[in-house]
């Protein structure tokens, strides 16, 4: 049997592509080129950073929250900071300024029980010995201050002088014990944190103005004024920008709007 000669076909076989592309749901389309026997890949950096996560957005509420979560996140270098009388704001990244964590100021809930929203509050009597006891320590001498205004017998007061004394309003009237003489100063001082969960506290000389009813019936108007309000949230907002600044050394810390 003379011998047949035998040929094998591999049926399919192709020389190795030079490269190929794929659609990355995340990264969009990629890119691999042919070195040697493996790929490699030559997809260009996108223009806009790809995130896998949702862009990290944060509000605090206190200064203290701030500084422990910029000491343990944020990266100075890569960082800005930005403050104006309305809060403080970091960046994470100074060059994108999308990811970042926000410090609102607002007014303490000392400041808004004496002064209000704005440079002033008008109180009759038994809401501002209310608040004066709700607050003792913010008052300066409230533990003279309260007795004055708490024996205070104004629906028996006969007079009233506010310019005979240039440090006090004085009362006069009469009770089973004749007359009596009773003096509030025209001056309060109070000790209290400006902005709300501020570690700082600050002396604001306020204005007591006192208004007598003109009509029968009628109450008395107590009113806490603060003439200096603008100059005293600017010295507010300095103190509290000082105070994260220290705590935060090497940060850029840029006072105006982030834009």
């Amino acid at each position: 049997m003379e011998p047949q000669e035998v040929k094998l076909s591999l049926a399919g076989t192709s020389n190795p592509q030079d490269g190929f592309s794929i659609d990355d749901k995340v990264y969009g389309e990629r890119h691999f080129t042919r070195e040697g026997d493996r790929y490699k890949e030559v997809t260009l950096p996108p223009l806009v950073p790809v995130r896998t996560l949702k862009d990290r957005s944060y509000t605090v509420r206190d200064s203290a929250s701030f500084v422990e979560y910029v000491k343990r996140y944020g990266d100075a270098t890569n960082g800005i900071i930005f403050f104006n009388s309305a809060g403080v704001l970091m960046f994470f990244d100074e060059k994108n300024r999308v990811e970042k964590v926000n410090l609102p100021f607002a007014q303490s809930l000392e400041l808004s029980a004496f002064l209000g929203k704005g440079p002033g509050k008008e109180f009759d009597q038994k809401r501002l010995v209310k608040t004066i006891e709700t607050f003792p320590e913010v008052v300066g001498d409230s533990d003279m201050l309260l007795p004055c205004l708490t024996l205070l017998q104004m629906s028996k007061q006969v007079d009233f002088e506010s310019n005979i004394d240039p440090d006090n309003h004085t009362f006069i009237y009469k009770d089973k014990a004749g007359d009596q003489t009773t003096r509030l100063p025209k001056q309060i001082r109070l000790w209290l944190p400006f902005f709300e969960g501020s570690r700082n506290k600050m002396f604001v000389l306020v204005d007591f103005e006192v208004e007598m009813p003109t009509s029968e019936g009628a109450r008395p108007v107590f009113r806490l004024l603060n003439p200096r309000a603008e100059r005293t949230e600017r010295d507010a907002v300095e103190m509290e920008i000082e105070t994260i600044q220290k705590e935060l050394p090497g940060w850029m810390f840029v006072q105006g709007n982030a834009g």
